[in-house]
C-alpha cells in the first residue's frame, strides 16, 4: 500500500510596496540659473539653511493643504526639490471651486483639470508662495528663484517608482557626480 503526502504550498512572498493607482510623477523644481540658495551637502546629507528649511515648510505645508495630491517622498537639494507625487482619480474625486488657484493651491481638483495640467497649476502655486517668502527673506522682491519650467516623468510602474524613490535617497551622496551641480562636468 503506498501513501502520498502532500506537503502545503509555501506561502508567495508579496512585496509590500506604497506604489499607488493614481497617476504619479517625478518631478524637479531648479532655482533659477540653478543657485545654490538651499544649503548644503555635508558627507551625503543635505544641510539646510534659513532658505532651505523655508522651501521645506512652504513644499510640505502646501502638500498637506491639496486633498488632490499625495506626496509620497522628496528632498530638498542646494538648488532643486526632486519629489514622487501622486494625482488623485479624476474619476473618484469630487470637483472643488477652483476659483482662487494662485492664493490656494488645496482648492484645485484634478476632477476639473487633467493631471498633468493639475500638476502644472500646482507647482507654479508653490513656486509663487515660496518664492514671495523666500524674496521677502532675502530682501530682493523681484528676484527670480525659480526657474521658469521644471521636468516631470510620469512614473508608469512600480519598478519606475521604486527606482525613483532610491534615486531620491541617494541624490545627496552623489551631490558631487549630479547633473544640477554647478560644478558639474554634464552641465552644458
Amino acid at each position: 500500500m503506498s501513501t502520498t503526502l502532500t506537503l502545503p504550498r509555501p506561502p508567495i512572498p508579496t512585496i509590500k510596496s506604497d506604489y499607488p493607482q493614481a497617476e504619479t510623477y517625478f518631478i524637479t523644481v531648479c532655482t533659477h540659473e540653478r543657485e545654490c540658495l538651499f544649503g548644503e551637502v555635508v558627507d551625503g546629507q543635505m544641510k539646510l539653511n534659513d532658505v532651505g528649511l523655508l522651501v521645506a515648510e512652504e513644499w510640505q505645508k502646501c502638500f498637506d493643504a491639496c486633498s488632490d495630491m499625495d506626496l509620497h517622498h522628496w528632498v530638498i537639494m542646494p538648488n532643486h526639490i526632486h519629489g514622487i507625487v501622486a494625482t488623485a482619480d479624476p474619476e473618484t474625486e469630487e470637483s472643488s471651486d477652483p476659483s482662487n488657484i494662485e492664493s490656494d493651491p488645496s482648492r484645485l481638483s484634478s476632477g476639473d483639470y487633467e493631471s498633468s495640467h493639475f500638476l502644472r497649476t500646482w507647482i507654479n502655486s508653490f513656486k509663487e508662495v515660496a518664492a514671495s517668502r523666500i524674496n521677502s527673506l532675502r530682501k530682493l522682491p523681484h528676484q527670480p528663484l525659480w526657474q521658469q519650467e521644471f521636468d516631470t516623468h510620469c512614473i508608469p510602474h512600480r519598478f519606475a517608482f521604486h527606482t525613483y524613490h532610491q534615486y531620491i535617497n541617494t541624490n545627496p551622496h552623489a551631490w558631487h557626480w549630479d547633473k544640477l551641480h554647478p560644478d558639474s562636468p554634464a552641465q552644458p
